[in-house]
């Protein structure tokens, strides 16, 4: 097995454990994504501002081509939605195929 090999199997195992499903607009069928909150510390001269980053994770083999203004809705185990998510600003692709995606609630 190489060592992209091994990436690829633990980033798909830690989807598969720590994510949530998802529906994705122009995706079929469901979709493994990971949410994460954070405080940034935005510094503006002598000032400061703490706002919350909201960015979405999800494997280029469930969505191909993320796109700003997509809509996601995060599912519950039952497949009702529970919470509706819109996609902000230029997704970024990292080495180990995963998209990283800002977003705002829907």
């Amino acid at each position: 097995m190489s060592f992209q090999d091994a990436i690829a199997r633990m980033e798909s195992a830690v989807f598969d454990r720590l994510g949530e499903d998802a529906t994705w607009s122009g995706v079929d069928g469901t979709v493994r994504v990971r949410r994460r909150e954070a405080d940034e510390d935005l510094r503006y001269d002598t000032g400061a501002i703490v706002e919350t980053g909201r960015t979405i994770r999800v494997r280029k083999i469930d969505v191909p081509a993320p796109a700003e203004d997509d809509t996601v809705e995060i599912l519950d185990d039952d497949g009702n939605v529970i919470e509706s998510i819109v996609i902000s600003g230029v997704p970024e692709i990292d080495r180990t195929d995963v998209w990283t995606c800002s977003y705002r609630l829907g």
